[in-house]
């Protein structure tokens, strides 16, 4: 009980704040909208955001580079891993 109101918690959050970033940097960009450039939807993001997240071990080597940023995801960061068939990995604030 106390972790699904956690998640709700963390979820609606998060969502409000993919939302308000959404329309900032997207709403009304006519090159977006010309190339047909879509984003992931803000509840895809804040669910993953919520849920699937994961603090980098000391002795984990198999992660590299933040495919956004391209900086090394170092010990004790925040990363996530998209649910893509490459399985990309990236910082939480990158997201």
């Amino acid at each position: 009980m106390l972790m699904t109101k956690n998640f709700e918690y963390r979820f609606r959050y998060y969502l409000r704040e993919e939302q308000a970033r959404e329309t900032a940097e997207h709403d009304f960009n006519l090159v977006r909208m010309w190339d047909q450039i879509r984003a992931a939807k803000p509840s895809f993001i804040a669910r993953l955001r919520a849920t699937q997240y994961q603090v980098v071990a000391k002795d984990n080597d198999q992660l590299n580079d933040c495919c956004i940023c391209y900086d090394q995801i170092t010990s004790n960061s925040q990363y996530a891993q998209w649910p893509c068939p490459a399985g990309h990995y990236f910082h939480l604030e990158c997201m």
